[in-house]
């Protein structure tokens, strides 16, 4: 599963929004603020925070009918294996097409395939662009809206993928 060419997809800031919230769970600053400003200038709030247990108190803190628009999850958490806290959430929102976008330093063949597996929507590999975040949401988004009618029956939804560029010079463009 490389980077794939999608069909056009409307961009974050081009689509119509159906909630109002992104959590964000990065543990790295930087990454997590990088997010965030991408997610601001969509029109979204964040939720920005750094480990599972704090996602989770977050998360159940709101009200029963409360959907976040998407999930943004860092496969390498601090103090959480991510795999299991991507069960976790996709299992609470498995009926309510919350995407769920990965971020991680790790990028194999299988860790890509064990995040599809256990029900992200989009994989983007460390370090990223505020470009890639907002392009592997916006995929995310189309993917878990499209009409039943548009999906291919029995199969399992391709993920969307976007790896880091690295130049000539091995510095990430």
């Amino acid at each position: 599963m490389t980077e794939s060419a999608a069909p056009e997809v409307p961009s974050l800031q081009e689509r119509p929004k159906l909630r109002d919230d992104i959590v964000i769970i990065v543990d790295q600053e930087e990454d997590r603020e990088r997010v965030s400003r991408v997610v601001e200038a969509s029109g979204y709030k964040a939720f920005a925070v750094r480990d599972s247990r704090k996602a989770l108190s977050t998360i159940d803190a709101q009200k029963l009918s409360w959907l976040p628009e998407a999930i943004v999850l860092d496969l390498v958490l601090n103090i959480s294996n991510g795999y299991e806290l991507l069960r976790t959430l996709k299992r609470r929102f498995l009926t309510k097409r919350v995407p769920l976008v990965i971020v991680s330093s790790m990028m194999t063949q299988e860790d890509i395939v064990e995040a599809q597996a256990a029900g992200a929507n989009a994989f983007v590999g460390k370090p990223f662009t505020e470009g890639d975040i907002e392009e592997a949401l916006a995929h995310a988004l189309h993917a878990v809206r499209r009409p039943r009618s548009e999906r291919e029956p029995g199969t399992m939804q391709q993920i969307f993928c976007k790896a880091p560029q690295v130049g000539e010079s091995g510095s990430v463009s």
